[in-house]
């Protein structure tokens, strides 16, 4: 979804949601010319929500994840499951002594 620079590429968020939403083609239409046709969710939050990742300076050699387990898109809203949430996090908590 985003370059190396961790900018937003044109058009992911919309092709991840389009997949997610009719992963099934009506026979005798063309992919290109369905996802034309049908209506997405608004994804302007979800847009800007990538904006704080260009200022995040990651090591050398490690490439981002997004965990896609962790959302869920039900009735054309994206959410966020908590329990699922709560476990990629629990991985990558830090500890000090």
């Amino acid at each position: 979804m985003v370059d190396n620079q961790r900018r937003l590429i044109d058009g992911k968020p919309e092709d991840f949601i389009f997949y997610q939403l009719y992963p099934e083609t009506p026979a005798g239409i063309n992919r290109d010319i369905y996802r034309d046709m049908v209506e997405l969710p608004d994804l302007e939050e979800v847009k800007k929500s990538f904006e704080p990742l260009q200022n995040y300076l990651g090591g050398m050699y490690i490439s981002d994840i997004v965990n896609w387990n962790v959302y869920s898109c039900q009735a054309g809203t994206i959410e966020i499951i908590k329990g699922e949430r709560d476990k990629i996090e629990a991985n990558y908590q830090e500890v000090t002594y």
